[in-house]
């Protein structure tokens, strides 16, 4: 009795042997095989390929930009008074605040941006200046010198900032701009000390007695009926007499 106990429990046994060896095989078999090691390598440019890329020709498209009126200009350039002790009225363009300005020249050296005349200074530098309305929103009707057409044309301004070529009327923008203007229309206009305080001694017409009067002129703006000397003024505008003020 005891041996077949004994002969039972062995058979169990066995069978729960095989039965969980079996099971193991079976899980092993429909795992995923475990990947062979990796290489890791570190990624480096091709310098070969990169001589190649940079030997190909690709089309550029160039972006044309507006010429700015005042690049190479002497209206850029500095004042300069010049190493010299002389004292002679010039006019120079103030590229800060766009105007034409009296400043006291030594007599030598010093550069382009150094005029005889207003009118001068006005004609080579506040005439070539853009069309610009400012910054406000007004609508005021002015006047600009068009260098590309060689005309005066209305614009509006709006009430503030901007630059100098500016002007309230047509006549007025073309007798500063416009180097053909009749004489006739300068001896026309009234006499303008300008918005500057320097005081310089300066001649106009005064087309109520057909003479020409001394005047103290501010040194900067005013307009072309402005003279240097009597005679300046005598030719210009035919007077007939000079007359203190």
């Amino acid at each position: 009795m005891e041996r077949e106990h004994f002969r039972i429990l062995l058979t169990v046994c066995v069978a729960l042997f095989v039965s969980s060896y079996v099971e193991s095989q079976l899980i092993n078999s429909t795992s995923p095989p475990v990947p062979p090691e990796v290489e890791t390598h570190s990624v480096e440019p091709d310098l070969n390929k990169s001589v190649l890329l940079s030997n190909i020709s690709l089309p550029i498209t160039r972006l044309t930009q507006k010429p700015d009126p005042f690049e190479d200009n002497v209206c850029q350039l500095p004042k300069i008074v010049g190493p010299c002790e002389a004292s002679i009225s010039r006019y120079y363009f103030d590229p800060k605040s766009g105007r034409c300005e009296l400043f006291s020249y030594g007599g030598c050296q010093g550069n382009g941006n150094n005029f005889l005349t207003l009118r001068e200074c006005q004609r080579r530098c506040t005439c070539s200046m853009p069309e610009d309305s400012g910054l406000c929103r007004a609508n005021f009707r002015r006047f600009f010198y068009n260098p590309i057409n060689g005309r005066c044309e209305e614009f509006r301004y709006g009430g503030c900032g901007g630059n100098s070529n500016n002007f309230m009327s047509l006549d007025e923008c073309q007798e500063t701009c416009i180097q053909d203007t009749p004489a006739k229309d300068v001896c026309k206009q009234d006499r303008d000390t300008g918005p500057c305080r320097a005081s310089v001694p300066r001649y106009y017409f005064d087309s109520s007695c057909q003479c020409c009067k001394k005047f103290i002129y501010g040194g900067c703006d005013g307009n072309g009926n402005n003279f240097q000397t009597v005679r300046q003024c005598l030719n210009k505008c035919k007077g007939k007499a000079v007359l203190n003020n």
